[in-house]
């Protein structure tokens, strides 16, 4: 008895899935660029947050390398440096991921 009332919703919902279908076969490229773009991003999130953890007892430990020899304070702002500018150089590939993504969702949701 479900399967014969939901009958007209999904003969009501046919047409827009035909509608959709060259829709979703247009935005499956961007799906298929965004797939590897993301999987790309992955490591280097999990790099960054592995650096991150690792300057963590590092950084407890600087009030007393404040007074220490000049190098080391230079090559912790060096890597300091270098994190922010990987995490710069992300920003702008995450905000372009962004409204592809939230574009995809309803569309995702549709067909799931």
């Amino acid at each position: 008895p479900l399967e014969t009332m939901l009958h007209p919703i999904k003969t009501l919902l046919h047409p827009k899935k035909a509608l959709l279908h060259p829709l979703e076969t247009m935005l499956h490229p961007m799906k298929t660029l965004l797939h590897p773009l993301e999987t790309m991003l992955h490591p280097i999130k999990t790099l960054l947050h592995l650096i991150k953890s690792m300057l963590h007892p590092i950084k407890t430990m600087l009030p007393p390398l404040e007074t220490s020899p000049h190098p080391i304070k230079t090559m912790l702002h060096t890597i300091k440096t270098l994190i922010h500018t990987i995490k710069t150089s992300l920003h702008p590939i995450k905000t372009l991921l962004q409204p592809i993504k939230t574009l995809l969702h309803p569309i995702k949701n549709l067909f799931s």
